[in-house]
């Protein structure tokens, strides 16, 4: 399993930069995916791995917002008693063999992982997850901007 130092890069810090594409390509290079979108809570395209077009992107983006608010609608239809709040971390579309995966990955920043056919979804969920650990509090400074 990589570090979440692996997702560090030199330069701007991350809650200073608009574009995350740098970040899409690490996940996309460590999970083996077939496309990761990162886009803000409004549908904006925020990065996107080399390999998928900026139409792609774009889509990709404006689709999973409402697939995101969809489940965080539905997932507020029933709380859990005693459970407090607990946060929507990530939403899994079965699509044939293969996964669409959002995901929370920061204050007002979601990813994309678009898996290929048989990939380990327990695998690829939880390196979301450790990108998400890592990126989350880089990009936090980005809410007071």
């Amino acid at each position: 399993m990589s570090s979440p130092g692996r997702y560090r890069a030199a330069g701007t810090p991350l809650a200073e930069r608009r574009d995350y594409s740098e970040h899409a390509q690490r996940l996309f290079d460590d999970t083996g995916a077939q496309a990761v979108v990162l886009f803000t809570g409004d549908g904006i395209i925020a990065g996107k791995n080399q390999e998928a077009s900026q139409e792609q992107g774009e889509q990709a983006s404006a689709i999973c917002t409402s697939l995101f608010s969809t489940a965080l609608t539905a997932s507020e239809l029933f709380p859990v008693d005693g459970g407090g709040e607990l946060p929507l971390r990530q939403v899994t579309v079965e699509d044939g063999n293969r996964f669409v995966i959002v995901a929370q990955a920061g204050w007002n920043v979601r990813v994309v992982v678009y898996t290929h056919p048989n990939a380990d979804l327990g695998a690829v969920s939880y390196k979301i997850a450790r990108f998400a650990e890592y990126f989350a509090p880089k990009v936090a400074g980005r809410a007071q901007a």
